[in-house]
């Protein structure tokens, strides 16, 4: 059977032929290295339990206040500094703190209206 081109992607017989396949298995890899570096996030996609739950969370509060300790040691100045158009570290913060309380608090536990 002749592949089809089709741009870059060449399809033969359900096999798929690309550069793709490549990023693909490169992904794999970053996923991987992340998992390494980062054990915490092979512990959130593994929560199945209530106490995987409060595991996690547990490991989330140590995370920020790792981050919130790191932060606390810069200039105020670069603590509201945003990059590349992204939130400040401040700024991150506030909407956390935001979202617990409107969403998580009043929305889900406490079944409050938030619009």
């Amino acid at each position: 059977m002749a592949a089809a081109q089709y741009g870059p992607h060449r399809w033969s017989a359900g096999e798929y032929d690309s550069d793709h396949t490549d990023a693909f298995r490169g992904a794999r890899f970053t996923v991987a290295e992340l998992d390494r570096r980062h054990p915490e996030r092979v512990q959130l996609r593994g929560m199945r339990t209530a106490d995987d739950h409060r595991a996690m969370w547990n490991t989330i509060e140590r995370l920020w206040s790792d981050a919130v300790t790191r932060a606390e040691r810069l200039p105020e100045a670069a603590r509201h500094q945003r990059v590349h158009d992204e939130w400040s570290f401040v700024e991150t913060l506030r909407h956390l703190v935001f979202v617990t309380d409107r969403i998580g608090l009043n929305g889900l536990v406490l079944k409050r209206r938030t619009g």
